[in-house]
């Protein structure tokens, strides 16, 4: 209704309903505070006829009175028109449409009012506010400065209106100075506390508001206020917690904290709402802000699955939640490992149109980590590529000249990086990582995933060089950086400092479910192994493999004894069935490996028994890595458990040396050089030749194909004995193996594998055939500690002319305990 026509209409006479007996003590009883009985009268009243102007007058002010800002509008629209309104009833109105947030039509009401009574300063009061609260800043500032003028004698009035001002217009600091003056000129005005109060909460301090609050004169300020300061109080300690500390238990000291406060405010404010008569919207909206901040103290405190469960019980009662606790949610969810739900958490957040540029920031660096996690790793690369595309290294700032750097580039080009590394495509991954670092000098975060990329390409000496430069440059306590640390001092068998490194992270962060995770994944490797092999082989000839082979074997080694030694034992056991009858042989085995750095030998003493002799044994082995990309092995046996089962059979043994020289470019290339002997006690001396390599030819995120070659050349210095020996025979053997995770679940992989090869062999004396390889296997690891794979296949090749099918099975098992 046009505000003009209200105040012609106030003008007007009306119909007249005399007022009802008892109609001066309702109006006493409602000036006393007891508005319900007053209330319902006067809608006795409006349901048996026309009411009297002063009747639709009081009705509007005591319902001003009781807060029902609602039903002041509803009355003044039903019954306003045929009333002649007091000024109080009307600003009773205005103040109405203020609080319902319909500035502009309190604004225009005030004004009319000032119209009515210019010398009412309260009407311009209530102007000033209703302008400010519409945004009106300019007109405000206009009726301020008229106000001061015109009413000199209400200066308290005009500064606490100059804070409420200068409050809206996001002066915050400005508005509590004057605040500060308002409270120093008049102490003990009441307003001028409650300003000053608000004025230090909208400032960012309400713990000196809460404290002033306690000796503040005047009437005590309304509950819903005070819950405000208090939960701003709460809110300010979860915003520190998430502030870098130069100790981690600062932080978690302020989020314990939080926590504390939270847990003295919600039982007394739940309480009040199971109360039968309390219906306080506001009590129920600043329970669930609690709940809801209170999030991010349980993700600080590191307390995830009470953050987990309090989530959804936040969920159960309104499924819509706060974008920024949706983060602690998503990012809970990937601590605990549950990232399908986080990726729904963060692809639901994502979908919500006007998020801050933070909020948009976390959401998508979330979501890509929870798509690496729940194994979708080509979304999560495409997700990083979309993001890069989407962020610009420079912006240019409105009405400025110069571009600025894009604090959000370094991250979207490293998470589309990670996309490859995640994806195993790590060349990739290198050179994205390698070119950031080429524009300057990088930062802490992008060193430590190019480190990461070298350890994974099998770089472990590369990986602590970059790592070093990041300490260096940065923080030399950063989780991350340490955690990378001690990865590559595993990689490189330096016990001493990996466990160090590890101890640390676990000391420090305790709470953390990564430093948990760190600290049993190291625990494990200082655990006793057991390893069990198993295999079984037949051919459809009785020559050089036998019919119906078996063998097995088991390993043990202690756990580690002065971090580089270990003890182990083992036995073995092998039969077969040729022309001449069965073999078998038992094998016991005892000895030391040392394990320091670049260097791995073991010592063993051992007895062959077969064919109902016995044989001492003696093993050396020593290798050696060059660098990243060489490695050299050297190892000699006096009789040797690989002496062929049929010599065996015969009563023959053989003394073993070897010797191999490995080149590895990376994790998709390598070639060996081996050169070995068995020098056998009926004077035959074997000479072996063989160089091998492999070239990854293709690459998906579950899957590889790689390209193998194999060469190989012997000769026997007495062939035509009881075992096969040809005088001189070569052979090579191209192939394919094709890799696939079935599989992934962190530490947990399920995978296959298939093999390929066909070449040609020759034999000297026997001329040549082809040589068919097909192998299909699995493997399963079911942890850190336990891995279990099974191989099965076929070969086809000759042997002294006469071609052989041999078709195997074997199983494996890896165990620490």
């Amino acid at each position: 209704m046009a505000i003009g026509m209200l105040l012609a209409l106030a003008g007007q006479g009306a119909v007249q309903a005399a007022p009802a007996d008892g109609y001066e003590q309702r109006i006493q009883q409602a000036r006393q505070g007891e508005y319900a009985a007053a209330l319902a009268a006067f809608e006795q009243d409006a349901r048996q006829g026309p009411l009297s102007s002063r009747q639709i007058d009081d009705w509007l002010l005591i319902s001003s009175w009781a807060g029902r800002d609602q039903d002041v509008l509803d009355i003044h629209q039903r019954h306003g028109a045929s009333a002649a309104l007091s000024a109080d009833a009307l600003a009773a109105v205005a103040r109405a449409l203020r609080n319902l947030r319909q500035w502009d039509a309190s604004a225009r009401l005030y004004q009319a009012l000032m119209q009515r009574e210019p010398d009412q300063p309260d009407w311009q009061l209530g102007a000033i506010h209703a302008l400010a609260d519409a945004g009106k800043t300019g007109a405000a500032q206009q009726q301020l400065a008229q106000f001061g003028h015109r009413f000199p004698d209400r200066q308290a009035d005009h500064l606490l209106a100059k804070s409420y001002l200068q409050r809206a217009t996001h002066q915050p600091y400005a508005a509590l100075r004057t605040a500060d003056e308002a409270v120093r000129r008049w102490p003990r005005n009441a307003a001028a506390q409650d300003n000053h109060l608000l004025s230090l909460e909208a400032a960012g301090l309400p713990l000196p508001a809460l404290q002033r609050l306690d000796g503040k004169p005047g009437a005590p300020l309304d509950a819903a206020t005070q819950r405000r300061l208090q939960l701003d109080q709460a809110a300010e300690l979860v915003r520190l917690s998430f502030t870098a500390t130069r100790a981690e238990h600062e932080r978690l000291g302020l989020a314990d904290k939080a926590l504390a406060l939270y847990d003295a405010l919600l039982p007394g404010w739940q309480r009040q709402m199971a109360d039968a008569r309390s219906s306080d919207a506001q009590l129920a909206h600043d329970i669930r802000r609690a709940r809801v901040d209170r999030l991010g103290a349980y993700w600080n405190a590191r307390q995830l699955p009470e953050l987990l469960q309090e989530y959804e019980a936040l969920r159960a009662q309104e499924p819509q939640i706060t974008d920024y606790a949706l983060v602690w949610v998503g990012a809970a969810l990937l601590e605990q490992r549950q990232p399908e739900r986080a990726r729904d958490v963060f692809a639901a957040l994502l979908a919500r149109p006007g998020q801050a540029p933070e909020i948009v920031e976390s959401a998508q660096s979330g979501l890509f980590y929870a798509l690496i996690e729940s194994e979708a790793l080509d979304e999560a690369s495409a997700l990083a590529h979309r993001t890069l595309a989407r962020t610009p290294p420079q912006f240019r700032l409105p009405g400025g000249t110069a571009a600025e750097p894009n604090g959000h580039w370094p991250a979207a080009r490293r998470d589309q990086a990670l996309g490859d590394y995640y994806s195993d495509r790590l060349a990739s991954a290198q050179a994205g990582l390698e070119a950031m670092l080429a524009l300057g000098a990088g930062d802490q975060n992008t060193r430590i995933a190019l480190a990461n990329a070298y350890r994974s390409r099998g770089w472990p000496r590369r990986a602590a060089d970059e790592l070093r430069i990041a300490q260096a440059n940065d923080n030399p306590l950063h989780p991350e950086l340490l955690r990378a640390q001690a990865g590559v001092a595993t990689d490189l068998q330096d016990w001493r400092t990996a466990e160090a490194l590890v101890t640390n992270l676990y000391q420090r962060f305790p709470e953390e479910d990564w430093a948990r995770r760190a600290m049993r994944s190291w625990q494990t490797t200082r655990q006793p192994e057991l390893r069990i092999e198993a295999g079984w082989s037949d051919s459809n000839g009785a020559t050089a493999i036998g019919q119906g082979a078996i063998d097995y074997s088991l390993l043990v080694y202690s756990a580690p004894v002065q971090q580089d030694w270990r003890l182990f034992a083992g036995t073995a056991h092998g039969s077969g069935s040729y022309p001449e009858g069965k073999g078998h042989y038992t094998h016991w085995r005892a000895g030391l490996e040392w394990r320091h750095r670049d260097t791995h030998a073991e010592a063993e003493l051992s007895s062959l028994r077969a064919a109902g002799h016995g044989h001492a044994g003696l093993r050396l082995m020593l290798r050696q890595q060059w660098g990243d990309h060489w490695q050299a092995l050297a190892s000699w046996g006096r009789n040797s458990v690989n002496t062929p089962l049929r010599a065996l059979r015969s009563g023959i043994s053989a003394d073993e040396g070897q010797v191999q020289l490995q080149w590895r470019a990376h994790e998709s290339s390598r070639w060996q050089l081996g050169l070995g002997t068995l020098r056998f006690d009926d004077g035959n001396r074997r000479t072996e030749l063989q160089l091998a390599g492999q070239q990854r030819v293709l690459t998906g995120a579950h899957w590889q194909l790689d390209a193998e070659l194999m060469l190989a050349q012997s000769r026997n210095s007495q062939p035509g004995g009881p075992y096969f020996a040809p005088s001189r025979d070569h052979s090579i053997l191209p192939g394919l193996t094709a890799r696939h995770i079935l599989h992934r679940r962190y530490e947990r992989a399920w995978s296959q594998e298939l093999h390929a090869a066909l070449g040609r062999y020759w034999q000297r004396g026997h001329g040549s055939g082809a040589i068919e390889q097909l192998r299909y296997g699995q493997r399963l690891a079911f942890d850190e500690a336990t891995e279990i794979g099974f191989q099965t296949g076929l070969q086809w090749r000759p042997y002294d002319g006469r071609r052989e099918r041999d078709l195997f099975f074997t199983i494996d098992l890896t165990h620490r305990f």
